[in-house]
């Protein structure tokens, strides 16, 4: 028997139904094969419909298991569209604590992918540029990514998030004096509603002036976490004592530009080095910060 004759006795008929998955395995009518009577062994005749005993079943046509089944489909949908909606930019009281929740599984399976980052602009992209200080006093500048050591594409790829998710928190978030004089800026405005008697408007203003704060706290909070957990890395990975860290803009050049021959890598697309951070290992094997305040991102060198 040929294996077209074999794939043209059975056909596969597959059903959808909202939030319902079954799979029916059905004869084709002109190709019932024959089956022998379970009582006395004879054969239907022609034409005679198959038992519904001797039918065969799949296991998708249990209510529960197809119910089941969808649930998990689902879930696993609504995971893995959190993770472009959550990040870069994502909404502070839906998107964002729906993935701190399943964050467990977003680093299990590799799905905290932000997409929206590709396009429909991406701009320029961004470098970590680190200077590491060894025990004797040697020094090496080096930068991420590099496509030169970090291979494959995918892992190239993973510092180069990292990257970018190092400069635009610094971008976003205020340094330690311009927030004081901005919280210093809604504190006299506050005071001046409730001596005019407008104490409706203050009272938002003073909601407004907490959430900012809230945010501003839980901003430095992460970019410190991160900042530190680089530098770490960084120094176990090259033995080194000390450490600092900049960010570097590479901006994009015109098309006109790369038609006359200027390559992408050249170094007048990039921008001066921004300090965000300086650390030392300490005794026992952590890091500690040596300045207080970075810079921020576009101040003037």
């Amino acid at each position: 028997m040929t294996i077209l004759g074999e794939l043209t006795k059975r056909s596969v008929h597959i059903e959808f139904r909202p939030f319902q998955l079954s799979f029916m395995s059905k004869h084709v009518p002109n190709r019932i094969q024959p089956a022998r009577n379970a009582s006395n062994g004879a054969e239907p005749a022609a034409g005679q419909a198959v038992p519904e005993n001797l039918a065969q079943k799949s296991s998708f046509d249990s209510p529960v298991v197809r119910w089941i089944v969808s649930g998990v489909l689902v879930s696993y949908l609504l995971i893995v569209l959190l993770g472009p909606l959550s990040n870069p930019v994502g909404s502070e009281f839906l998107t964002r604590p729906m993935a701190r929740f399943v964050a467990p599984v977003h680093r299990a399976l590799f799905l905290g992918h932000g997409y929206r980052f590709f396009g429909p602009d991406p701009g320029p992209s961004h470098l970590v540029v680190y200077r590491i200080t060894d025990h004797q006093g040697n020094q090496i500048e080096r930068h991420f990514p590099d496509r030169t050591e970090i291979w494959p594409r995918l892992l190239y790829h993973r510092w180069f998030m990292l990257s970018e998710t190092v400069y635009q928190e610094h971008a976003s978030t205020p340094n330690e004096k311009s927030y004081l004089e901005t919280a210093q800026e809604f504190d006299k405005q506050i005071q001046a509603l409730r001596f005019n008697g407008r104490s409706a408007l203050a009272r938002r203003m003073t909601e407004e002036s907490q959430r900012l704060e809230r945010q501003y706290a839980n901003s430095r909070k992460r970019i410190d976490g991160l900042v530190t957990g680089i530098a770490k890395q960084l120094l176990a990975t090259h033995e080194g004592q000390q450490i600092e860290l900049f960010v570097q803009e590479r901006n994009i050049p015109f098309p006109v530009s790369v038609l006359t021959g200027e390559k992408l890598t050249d170094p007048k697309f990039l921008s001066p080095l921004i300090k965000i951070g300086e650390f030392r290992l300490t005794q026992d094997g952590n890091v500690e910060s040596l300045e207080t305040v970075p810079e921020k991102p576009g101040a003037k060198q």
